[in-house]
């Protein structure tokens, strides 16, 4: 259990990382005047080494959500082995202790995102739908580990009955998705069907396949597998060097190197990297990682931390745009500060909240 936690303390770091630097994106682009390209960056910034930097950075970062996965599967694992087994009447109630912080956090992020523009109306601005869409939009994995949850006593079952099958099963479908995904970066045509297919992918289990599964066989298999991990370490840590490489490369190869939204997740070197990264963690993990303690408490706050970020970085950046916009292009001033307050403030609000006399407010916003 401390492993999950100190992999999902991890992985909530790399959220908001990444999330930090497209705010940084996006404020240079809402200022340059770009109308109606969220994703397009400023010209002057293009050519400046911290924009590269920056990007290489939120690449990295991309290990993120299948290390949440990852974690969810372990933690299905542990339950299965557990005394009372894993049912549905527990999966029900960790459910519902996703459910809740979702669905406050996005409202809120809904309506903070949409009331200034009822106040100050702005033609061609986004409603309230779309910006809960878009809300949804930087809150997918609770959607996304919910189907997995449901499906945890088939995945465990399967996995104590011939995890190799199992694997097998998730591997094919998980490069499915990316053959999907690949044909029209490769000029491949496809219907607009297949492409918006491939667009929604990122909210349903068959684009993120792998990962649950992996984690529900490693939960299993834990002491079978140490001492590999524990031999491979250093052929580990290479192929997490190699394939980050090997991921900038493909973003530039492709043609989507600086577009950061590109759901990137799903190309093979992402994936191979996610894995990588998976598997050096569990094998430095409790034994040499420095600040578990704080890995630990990071990570059973990282739902909470998860959810609140997006609506953290927005209001940065509002006070940033309206007071001292010349901050924006300035990255690395900007980033620092969206990086401590999205991560700084939902961290110290569960630290505040989970004292004794608050526990049903933690509760209800950090699941």
């Amino acid at each position: 259990m401390k492993t999950m936690s100190i992999i999902r303390g991890l992985a909530v770091i790399a959220v908001v990382l990444g999330h930090a630097i497209y705010w940084v994106d996006l404020g240079q682009a809402q200022l340059a005047g770009v109308p109606g390209v969220e994703w397009a960056s400023n010209a002057d910034l293009l050519q400046s080494p911290t924009y590269h930097i920056m990007k290489i950075v939120y690449v990295l970062t991309l290990f993120d959500v299948p290390v949440f996965l990852f974690a969810s599967g372990l933690f299905m694992a542990y339950a299965q082995m557990s005394n009372k087994g894993l049912n549905y009447s527990n999966i029900g109630k960790w459910i519902k202790a996703l459910i809740l912080p979702f669905i406050i956090w996005v409202t809120a992020h809904s309506l903070v995102s949409w009331l200034p523009i009822v106040i100050i109306p702005q033609p061609g601005a986004a409603g309230l739908i779309e910006r809960f869409l878009g809300a949804l939009n930087l809150a997918y994995f609770v959607p996304l580990v919910v189907q997995f949850y449901l499906m945890a006593p088939w995945i465990c079952h399967l996995a104590q009955k011939n995890w190799r099958i199992l694997l097998l099963g998730s591997v094919l479908i998980q490069m499915t998705n990316s053959i999907v995904w690949y044909l029209p970066r490769l000029g491949i045509p496809v219907g607009s069907t297949i492409e918006g297919f491939s667009r929604i992918s990122m909210f349903f289990f068959w684009a993120w396949a792998i990962y649950f599964p992996l984690g529900v066989v490693c939960g299993l298999n834990l002491n079978k597998i140490k001492p590999w991990l524990d031999k491979n370490r250093i052929v580990l840590t290479i192929l997490v060097i190699l394939t980050a490489c090997l991921m900038v490369l493909e973003m530039e190869t492709l043609g989507r190197f600086p577009e950061m939204l590109d759901p990137s997740q799903f190309s093979l070197t992402v994936i191979i990297y996610a894995i990588a990264c998976i598997f050096f963690l569990l094998s430095v993990g409790e034994r040499y990682l420095p600040y578990q303690r704080q890995l630990v408490d990071i990570g059973l706050k990282s739902l909470g931390i998860y959810l609140a970020h997006p609506l953290i970085l927005l209001t940065v950046f509002r006070i940033v745009k309206y007071t001292v916009p010349a901050l924006v292009y300035i990255p690395y001033l900007y980033l620092p500060l969206l990086f401590i307050c999205g991560f700084g403030l939902p961290y110290w609000l569960g630290v505040f909240l989970s004292k004794r006399s608050n526990k049903v407010y933690y509760h209800l916003l950090f699941g």
